[in-house]
């Protein structure tokens, strides 16, 4: 007969049984798939070679778990719009706006389909008093080469005049700042499914409950009706039988009255 080769590709988010692979598989041998944590298995889980030596079926694929739509802050923003694990997103403060809080805001799709606890952002609004008059240029007390060797890392924070002093220059502001995604509506509509997920997901439950608890009252029923029979029928059983052991002492009596008659007639 035969063989089945091995099959091609195993994606390394898809764990085999057997593992590793061998090179051929005989008629009647099997494959079982499943996939690494955070991945949903998509087709058959078990294919079988057969005797033409082709497999059963296509070899399954793995998905990543998907989130929903991440929360949103006040006067922030996200970036990324990739809600799989194991991806993150990362939260911006709108202009006009810092993050108060310490290191960098983020959310996490974990494994399960839900965001992680991660950083969230406190978006304060910049005191007047630091801000230029035009808010696309600031005043910098400092050497441009100074500015640039002392704060290099994402999150660090300068304070600023509004008011020039002597020998200060006049430079825009390069720090970066991913910008505004303009998807809201795809967005929303991602939110939308998200929550019509959800609410599908709480009308299965509620149905399953009610079909599970449905199905216990009846079994209840059925006991409750099936004790009542056999207490029934061993009353009736009961009844019989001291009909029978009545009858039995009637028929007793009847003879032995027989017997004493015709001994006083002899």
């Amino acid at each position: 007969l035969p063989l089945c080769s091995q099959p091609q590709p195993v994606y390394s988010n898809i764990l085999t049984i057997p593992s590793p692979l061998p090179d051929h598989f005989k008629p009647g041998d099997s494959i079982t798939f499943r996939c690494t944590t955070g991945y949903i298995l998509n087709g058959v889980s078990v294919i079988t070679c057969q005797d033409d030596g082709q497999w059963n079926s296509n070899l399954p694929t793995c998905t990543a778990v998907s989130c929903c739509v991440p929360p949103s802050f006040p006067n922030a923003y996200h970036t990324n719009f990739e809600y799989t694990y194991p991806n993150m997103v990362y939260y911006y403060c709108n202009d006009g706006y810092y993050h108060s809080g310490g290191g960098t805001p983020y959310k996490q799709c974990l494994d399960y389909g839900r965001w992680s606890v991660g950083i969230e952002p406190q978006c304060t609004a910049i005191s007047t008093s630091l801000q230029s008059t035009d808010t696309s240029e600031i005043t910098q007390p400092t050497r441009q080469n100074e500015l640039s060797d002392q704060f290099t890392g994402i999150g660090d924070t300068l304070k600023y005049s509004s008011t020039p002093i002597e020998g200060s220059t006049v430079i825009r502001d390069t720090t970066f700042k991913p910008s505004v995604p303009s998807s809201g509506n795809e967005e929303e509509k991602d939110a939308n499914q998200c929550n019509q997920k959800d609410a599908n997901t709480g009308v299965y439950v509620g149905f399953g409950i009610v079909i599970v608890v449905m199905a216990v009252v009846i079994l209840t029923l059925v006991l409750l009706y099936r004790r009542a029979r056999l207490k029934s029928t061993r009353t009736e059983e009961k009844e019989m039988t001291n009909l029978d052991k009545s009858n039995d002492r009637t028929y007793q009596d009847l003879i032995t009255t027989d017997t004493l008659t015709m001994h006083t007639r002899l």
